[in-house]
């Protein structure tokens, strides 16, 4: 009897809650109470930062480019944006992020903070990649520097708050 009774007020409980479900926050139902959220406030590559709006104006330059298939020279046979070769052993991880296995470009973000109109890139790209949830859409992946990498290699750019 007591059986019973158990299952009956589970299966009323679970019926309740399936048919009344209490949204959670994300970063409460990941978090811990020793991680916080924050405010990004922009990417360190080396020892430059870049602000949210010059990392979007980078971005927005170089996925309106692609939209439309074209590119600025830099003066050397290279054009941006231009794909970022996914196979190669330079290429940073990108996992877990939305851009993983991803056809990935990537475009010229200056110190300056000004768009890039041509000549030297300098040493961090913004990268962007093909969307698989949207067609003719793109993602906004990471930002990724020259600057402390071997060679002509990368390593990602850190954020900051």
């Amino acid at each position: 009897m007591l059986f019973t009774n158990l299952v009956a007020l589970i299966s009323i409980t679970s019926g309740f809650a399936v048919a009344n479900p209490v949204p959670v926050p994300v970063v409460n139902a990941i978090a811990g109470p020793e991680l916080e959220a924050r405010q990004i406030r922009g990417w360190q590559c080396g020892n430059t930062r870049h602000t949210l709006v010059s990392v979007e104006n980078a971005m927005g330059d170089g996925i309106r480019l692609r939209r439309a298939l074209r590119t600025i020279a830099q003066g050397n046979g290279v054009v941006w944006p231009h794909e970022y070769r996914n196979g190669s052993p330079n290429r940073p991880e990108v996992d877990p992020s939305p851009c993983a296995r991803l056809n990935l470009y990537e475009f010229p973000i200056l110190a300056s903070g000004a768009d890039y109109a041509g000549g030297n890139p300098g040493p961090d790209r913004v990268v962007f990649a093909d969307s698989n949830r949207t067609p003719g859409a793109f993602e906004q992946c990471f930002l990724m520097t020259h600057t402390g990498a071997t060679g002509n290699l990368f390593v990602k750019c850190r954020t900051f708050s």
